[in-house]
């Protein structure tokens, strides 16, 4: 395969197949199987896919730390939709498992601050229910968040 395009097509889908099929982000090595192209080809699409921020990698390798809005392990926000238990890296990520899957789904995380209480969201459709007096606030603006994304 020639076009970068086309492969970082056919990777940003098979990553998505993966996630989908067995509820996990896909390593390099699974990538490159069900692709059957050269790894160096995968690896150099998960760059550019990381590029245009499709992906998080782990500084430094090819590993998968999110494939927005799916977080490759566990975390502080974790999503209860479609049947199965899922990760996120943020709430905002969060809100976005349930979109990907277009289902119904509860948010499970913990206040931010120092309270540390357990927080429920549970998303219905296009409504939001949460405890009573919760609010969700973002410590940067959006415009910011990439600077850093792991820690926004």
């Amino acid at each position: 395969m020639s076009d970068p395009t086309d492969l970082d097509r056919d990777v940003r889908i098979t990553i998505a197949e993966c996630i989908r099929d067995r509820g996990a982000v896909p390593s390099l090595a699974e990538v490159v199987s069900r692709v059957a192209v050269p790894e160096t080809d995968v690896a150099e699409s998960f760059g550019r896919l990381a590029a245009a921020r499709v992906m998080i990698l782990r500084p430094g390798t090819t590993e998968i730390l999110s494939f927005n809005p799916f977080a490759a392990g566990q975390t502080g926000f974790q999503v209860r939709a479609d049947g199965r238990d899922w990760s996120a890296l943020c709430a905002w990520d969060a809100f976005g498992v349930a979109a990907a899957l277009r289902s119904d789904g509860v948010v499970l995380g913990h206040c931010a601050d120092a309270c540390g209480v357990p927080l429920e969201v549970r998303l219905a459709g296009d409504a939001i229910g949460a405890l009573d007096g919760v609010v969700m606030q973002f410590a940067l603006p959006a415009r910011e968040w990439w600077k850093d994304i792991v820690f926004t």
